[in-house]
Parts: C-alpha cells; sequence; structure tokens
C-alpha cells in the first residue's frame, strides 16, 4: 500500500522525473503566479530560518529557480494551487521579487499529497528529528500504518522509527523550545531523563546561554538526578527511623496488656514493601481452670 504510494509521490520528483519538451511524463511543468500558490496543509517542516531562505533568494536573484515545485489543483478554489513540494522555494522567490515560478502540476489526492509532502520532507538532511517524529506519526495516523509498514516504505529501521517517535514524549513546550533554539537530537532525547518540564525548560536554557555540549548536558543531568535522589532519601531513613520506635512501643505495650492477664501472641513478619505484625489477644484462664482428669 505504501510502496505503490511513494512510487506513485516520488515519479514526478527528484531523480525520477523524466523532462521532455517541457513537460514530466505524468504532469505539465509551467509558469505559475506564486500570488496563485497556498501552503501545503501537511507541511512538516515547523522552523524555516530567515539567514537560509535570503541566501536561496539572492541565488534565485543571479540563476533563477532551477528545479520546479510541485503542486496540486486547488480543491476549491479555481485557478489556484496548493504546494506539495518547494515550500523554501516558494517563500525564497517572493523574496527575490519574483511574480511566477516553474512548476509541475500534479493530479492527486488527499493521500497522496500528504504522503509526497512528509516523504519529501523526511529525506532532507536538514529537518529536525521532532519534526522528522511528528511527521512520522501523521503519517502513521494518516494512513492507520503500524510501524513496521512505515519503516519499510520509508527505507529506515523500525527501530529508527520507535526511536524518533520517544521524542514526542516531550510536551509541547519543550519541544517548541528546543526547535527554537535549535538543539540537536541528541540534547532532545537527553532530556526524556528529566521528569520534570520545569527542569527540562531550565536545561535547554542553559544549554543555550552557557552554549553547552551535549556532553556537558549530560553532566547537569546526572548532578540533577543524583540531587533529587538524594532528597528522596532522605525522608525515607526518618520513616523507617519511626517505624522502629512505634515497633518497640507496641512490643512495650503488649507486655504491659500481658501484665494486665491477657494472652497476647504477636506475630511479626518484616517484608519488602514494608512490616506486619499480627495480634491476637486472649483473656488468661484463672489457676485450676481448665479440664479435669477423671477420678
Amino acid at each position: 500500500m505504501i510502496s505503490e504510494w511513494l512510487r506513485r509521490a516520488r515519479g514526478t520528483h527528484g531523480r525520477d522525473r523524466d523532462i521532455e519538451n517541457g513537460e514530466l511524463a505524468d504532469g505539465a511543468m509551467r509558469e505559475i503566479p506564486l500570488r496563485a500558490i497556498s501552503a501545503n496543509p501537511y507541511q512538516p517542516r515547523q522552523v524555516f530560518h530567515a539567514s537560509a531562505i535570503e541566501e536561496l533568494a539572492e541565488s534565485i536573484r543571479r540563476v533563477g529557480v532551477i528545479e520546479p515545485i510541485v503542486v496540486r489543483p486547488h480543491p476549491v478554489e479555481e485557478a489556484h494551487y496548493q504546494l506539495l513540494v518547494g515550500e523554501r522555494r516558494v517563500r525564497a522567490a517572493r523574496a527575490a521579487g519574483l511574480r511566477e515560478i516553474p512548476a509541475v502540476v500534479r493530479d492527486v489526492d488527499e493521500h497522496e499529497m500528504a504522503l509526497l509532502s512528509l516523504v519529501e520532507n523526511l529525506q532532507r538532511e536538514d529537518l529536525h528529528a521532532l519534526e522528522e517524529a511528528k511527521a512520522m506519526q501523521r503519517m502513521l495516523d494518516e494512513f492507520s500504518l503500524t510501524q513496521e509498514e512505515l519503516a519499510r516504505g520509508l527505507g529506515v529501521s523500525q527501530s529508527g522509527i520507535s526511536n524518533k517517535l520517544r521524542l514526542l514524549n516531550l510536551s509541547e513546550g519543550v519541544q517548541d523550545s528546543l526547535l527554537g533554539y535549535g538543539l540537536s537530537e541528541r540534547h532532545a532525547r537527553a532530556l526524556l531523563r528529566v521528569p520534570d518540564e520545569g527542569a527540562q525548560l531550565e536545561l535547554i536554557e542553559a544549554v543555550y546561554s552557557d552554549r553547552l555540549s551535549v556532553k556537558e548536558m549530560e553532566k547537569r543531568i546526572e548532578q540533577m538526578l543524583s540531587r533529587t535522589n538524594r532528597v528522596r532519601r532522605q525522608p525515607m531513613k526518618g520513616i523507617v527511623r519511626d517505624l522502629r520506635i512505634f515497633i518497640n512501643g507496641f512490643r512495650q505495650t503488649a507486655d504491659a496488656v500481658r501484665d494486665a492477664g491477657f494472652d497476647v501472641q504477636v506475630e511479626e513478619v518484616e517484608m519488602d514493601e514494608g512490616y506486619r505484625m499480627i495480634v491476637e489477644m486472649r483473656r488468661a484462664k484463672p489457676d485450676g481452670e481448665g479440664s479435669r482428669s477423671d477420678e
């Protein structure tokens, strides 16, 4: 299923493109007004660096747009298009002052549109790991795929998919902060060991302001977790000490009850998760009371 979509989606992009007489084998190439192109609703990339867009815009001013973008006819607006592939080129072309941009027009459905956009972005090296993870999760949800099917369709290992998806356990605020500061996947993965969101955000700020490497960040996390464990252990010592006082006091009370004429049996069992005491009390029999032998 996904392999067929990938085959069809890749048929008009990159190495699989076949240009003949100004057209693609399965889509027409033409100049399209930039004002007629709307954004891709399935775009996984969340961060577009202004400096990189401006650098591409300068290149476009000098040599033009070398590789056409890919669009599909807009499902609602006539003479308008939805972007499939090439958002950075569109942004840079607008920044360069172009009014039109070369584009390949594809007639694809919603599923193919999502797949083409996500796969194209996943294959780019500069896509952040969090953006990859979100794109992968969306593919799993949109197409009801298993991780194994997704891994096979994308040509990656299932463990690679799982490791990426684990990053989504970080809160949205932490994810946004990681993306905003441009921190790496290794930074994000290290934060998974920190259970508190506030501490995670403080670490991100420290990494950015102090320019910490991943190793330096991991060292701070170790120190933080060590302090937390010490704080957690200290109250337990007090609890254990109080428990022993209670047990000794209970034993003394049992002795006093015996002195008052009761038969007291105490069974004590020490367990890993605590302490169990079973108490049985009976009134002591008077002297001479009991079974008599036959005369």
